[in-house]
């Protein structure tokens, strides 16, 4: 679809994750943590 506006550039205007939603926004680094919450499940589940 053509935009007579000139508005179809796309630029990302919003990102998908704001860096305080990141882990480092959070105090943490990069790292996964699957395998330590694996580890550290509940005997229930």
């Amino acid at each position: 679809m053509s935009s007579a506006s000139g508005w179809e550039d796309d630029l990302e205007v919003l990102p998908d994750t704001t860096t305080d939603e990141r882990p480092t926004g959070w105090g943490d680094d990069d790292a996964s943590n699957d395998a330590r919450l694996v580890e550290e499940r509940p005997p229930h589940w």
